[in-house]
């Protein structure tokens, strides 16, 4: 217990000097302290040991930042030659939960995170007001999905600094694996795919890449990110669908390329698909795929972009998962109307027309 206590700031030899008294200034009387330490992706350069103390309805949060310095591989591109190795720093951040009575505290995994996401939430306070102040660009507001896969933690009895339990604190599920090596058949097909992107023969293989980008910006805590990207797929998935569709009725692409620059996004959505495409197309009817896309992910898309709201994890992965419900809808009915635009079917099927996936042409 001694060997581990050394390895925090916050530990029996500093508590009753530096950290009790500011309980006490608070007006708390510790009965648990649970300790979380974590890593940050960056470096905010504090002086080491800098610590602050949020007070909550019922006892404290306390934040303390130190640096650490690893030393990283830069190979160069060349394997088996000594790499150079350059310092790498980034921020050490002790995260304190200071529990006045038995009942604040349950240590179940439920409990755990509810407490965890609490500290994180008061970090980000710090980060935001480090960035805002410094004017430091390269640091950011982070999630749980930026920090290592799993944490310590551990429960101490301040009085007589006995140490209750301690334990392994699983963050999020990214824990690192080597992907299996893809089959002959596959390097062919993406090399011949690499073409037809270079050429852009394929219009819709942008909407592709933001969806998959969004699902890349959840798994790493970009929720803002994650969101932009959902939303922004669907928007070019329509206006290409919509664009090729006028297109092939014999519209001129300067009188398309017009038509979408002065008509509204929404105002498109509600009135230029059912009569071309058929199927549900006014958000305002419930239990639906548009009216679950318009409340999920076009809703909360501009309340993060006009309003600066900042999504949960919960809310950014029901917003995706709205996202490709309503594409996977859209795609049905374009499927639906091939024999009215079948120049469309070649960019999302194949043969058989199962494969809801971008295609080559």
């Amino acid at each position: 217990m001694r060997e581990l206590d050394s390895g925090f700031i916050l530990n029996e030899a500093s508590y009753a000097a530096d950290f009790l008294p500011v309980y006490k200034k608070l007006g708390i009387s510790p009965h648990r302290l649970l300790q979380f330490p974590i890593i940050l992706p960056f470096q905010v350069p504090f002086k080491n040991g800098l610590s602050t103390t949020f007070a909550l309805d019922s006892g404290a949060c306390t934040l303390t930042f130190s640096s650490i310095s690893a030393l990283q591989a830069v190979h160069a591109g060349v394997l088996g030659e000594d790499p150079v190795r350059v310092p790498q720093h980034r921020t050490r951040v002790e995260m304190t939960y200071i529990s006045e009575n038995e009942e604040q505290l349950k240590l179940s995994e439920e409990a755990l995170t509810t407490v965890f996401e609490m500290m994180v939430s008061k970090l980000n306070s710090v980060i935001t007001a480090y960035m805002v102040i410094s004017k430091d660009y390269r640091v950011y507001p982070v999630a749980a999905e930026m920090f290592e896969f799993g944490s310590i933690y551990r429960l101490i009895d301040p009085t007589g600094w006995h140490e209750v339990t301690r334990g392994i604190f699983l963050i999020h599920w990214q824990v690192p694996f080597e992907k299996p090596e893809l089959a002959p058949a596959l390097h062919g097909r993406i090399v011949l795919y690499a073409t037809v992107i270079e050429r852009g023969l394929n219009p819709f293989v942008l909407t592709e890449e933001l969806n998959l980008s969004a699902r890349r910006q959840l798994l790493g805590g970009a929720y803002r990110e994650a969101v932009i990207f959902a939303q922004t797929a669907v928007e070019t998935l329509l206006s290409g669908v919509l664009a090729h569709a006028m297109v092939e009725e014999g519209s001129s692409l300067d009188a398309v390329n017009q038509f979408m620059q002065e008509t509204a996004f929404m105002r498109r959505v509600r009135n230029e698909y059912h009569s071309r495409f058929g199927g549900l197309w006014n958000p305002d009817r419930s239990e639906t795929e548009i009216a679950r896309w318009y409340a999920k992910t076009y809703g909360l898309r501009n309340r993060i972009v006009h309003s600066g709201y900042r999504a949960t994890r919960i809310e950014t992965a029901e917003a995706l998962e709205a996202a490709q419900a309503f594409q996977r809808y859209i795609l049905d009915l374009i499927k639906s109307a091939k024999t009215k635009y079948p120049s469309l079917q070649k960019f999302f099927f194949d043969g058989n027309e199962t494969d809801k996936s971008v295609q080559q042409p």
